[in-house]
């Protein structure tokens, strides 16, 4: 009964140094492998848009305004006392972004005037029919915000403006921010839309969700986002 008792009930030995040491190693190396699954391209992609380009969407978002205002709809929105039209303006700077990307990926950018702007859940449309949302950021802005909407796009593009540039006074040694002729873009990643709600966190005074630039894939794949990248 004795060696009965004692086979259903097998003395416990505690894990050696040795094993524990062999645990960690094999977590490093799961985490490592993992790592390995992550993009590695950190380039960002700098997309120029020249004086007529900026002509063509300065036309777009006069006309835009003015069908809101006749319509009595407030899309383009003030911000800290902002003009309402100009490089101060969200509208046509979320315009301009949206541009730049299309250009990128040489697909046709939406331009319309109609007012469904404001609750269509995309901004371009791949020629492979993924539906894309364009998020304009800051050149130092390293998180990219999404405000919810009732439908989500197939993925976020984070595209990135350059509205001035430091520039070094050669008197006071003090640098001050100069205002870009044209602003300048930077197409910095994408991320499909399960991939956003795995590593977004929710900003509760704003009401938006945010992700790291770092979590942004870098490459745009062709299967995606078509044949015309970077053309």
């Amino acid at each position: 009964t004795g060696w009965m008792m004692a086979s259903r009930h097998p003395a416990r030995t505690l894990p050696t140094a040795f094993d524990m040491w062999r645990l960690e190693i094999t977590n490093i190396m799961k985490m490592q492998a993992w790592r390995l699954q992550e993009p590695v391209d950190t380039e960002m992609k700098k997309i120029l848009l020249d004086q007529a380009e900026i002509e063509v969407i300065e036309l777009n978002a006069r006309g835009r305004d003015i069908l809101s205002r006749v319509a009595y709809v407030d899309i383009s929105k003030k911000q800290h006392g902002a003009p309402k039209f100009g490089f101060n303006n969200i509208s046509y700077w979320g315009w301009l972004a949206e541009y730049a990307v299309a250009k990128y990926l040489n697909i046709y950018p939406d331009i319309t005037w109609a007012l469904n702007k404001k609750t269509k859940h995309y901004d371009l449309v791949s020629p492979t029919g993924a539906l894309i949302d364009v998020k304009r950021g800051d050149f130092y802005d390293d998180t990219m915000w999404v405000r919810p909407k009732s439908k989500s796009p197939d993925h976020y593009v984070y595209c990135k403006m350059k509205r001035h540039e430091l520039v070094r006074d050669n008197e006071t040694g003090r640098e001050r921010r100069e205002l870009l002729e044209i602003p300048e873009f930077y197409l910095y990643g994408h991320t499909d839309i399960n991939r956003f709600h795995k590593r977004a966190f929710f900003h509760r005074k704003s009401g938006a969700y945010g992700i790291s630039q770092d979590h942004l894939l870098k490459s745009f794949p062709k299967n995606i986002f078509g044949d015309g990248t970077g053309s």
